[in-house]
């Protein structure tokens, strides 16, 4: 197996260096249709990509700028993608994300820091669900808004879902359950939500989605929120071989008679 970490920098630094030395492209930077051809046999043998900004500031960038789509990695099984939308071009990622659902990928971790194209992110987003072969996706991201209620129209087959930083609210777990009824592990952070005059922190009971085989779930609420044990009740209520259960919460949600009388009534 070869590891794409790094490799758009070495690309970019060999072509630059072939061009100054006008031994490519008759010394001219700004042609590079033949890029596809430098490299045939390592984009038909790498399985995993780590492409980063973290430690090399730029290289997702010069990746995709050469690479500009991910289907043109055939054998492409892993993939970490983690970037700033302030050091790059976001359609560049985008027109990346967009081709996944064509890919054989069945790990992928994304990492991103977004202050515009919200819209665009949680439209690539949805996309990537829509990925066959993905079983394992792990999302952290800032950006605060998302509309779920796209995934419930999606079928997908990942077993192992995290996701953190992107405005969730625990009525929106729904929508994932419908989406990705494969799941045997959910690792998600709930936000806060405002509760407005009058509101009642209880709510009608809804169809929730069986999950038959989700065995470990853990959940982080970003502060108060409006959930209740008899709501939270109804999604485990939902999961009949569930073996690990984590809750980060608010005083309301750490009850320990509520607990008990959880653990003793409803839970498998």
């Amino acid at each position: 197996m070869i590891s794409g970490m790094h490799m758009g920098e070495i690309v970019r630094l060999i072509i630059l260096d072939l061009v100054q030395q006008e031994l490519l492209f008759h010394g001219h930077r700004d042609t590079h249709r033949d890029y596809k051809s430098l490299l045939p046999a390592y984009i038909d043998k790498i399985e995993e990509l780590a492409i980063s900004e973290q430690d090399t500031p730029g290289q997702v960038y010069a990746f995709l700028s050469f690479f500009r789509l991910f289907v043109l990695f055939i054998y492409l099984r892993i993939l970490y993608l983690h970037f700033n939308e302030e050091a790059l071009d976001w359609k560049i990622v985008e027109n990346a994300l967009y081709s996944s659902p064509q890919t054989k990928i069945d790990t992928l971790s994304i990492k991103e820091s977004i202050k515009e194209n919200r819209l665009s992110v949680g439209n690539a987003t949805a996309r990537i669900f829509r990925l066959k072969s993905l079983q394992k996706f792990s999302l952290l991201s800032d950006f605060t808004r998302m509309n779920w209620s796209n995934l419930a129209k999606i079928s997908s087959n990942i077993e192992h879902l995290t996701i953190s930083g992107i405005h969730c609210e625990f009525e929106d777990l729904q929508y994932i359950f419908r989406c990705v009824p494969c799941l045997k592990d959910l690792d998600v952070e709930i936000a806060s939500r405002v509760s407005f005059f009058g509101e009642k922190a209880k709510r009608s009971k809804q169809n929730i989605a069986v999950m038959p085989i989700l065995r470990a779930f853990v959940l982080c609420f970003a502060g108060n929120s409006l959930v209740t044990m008899d709501m939270l009740t109804e999604y485990l209520n939902s999961m009949p071989v569930l073996t690990y259960l984590e809750i980060k919460a608010h005083s309301e949600l750490l009850d320990v008679n509520a607990w008990k009388m959880l653990l003793e009534t409803s839970l498998p």
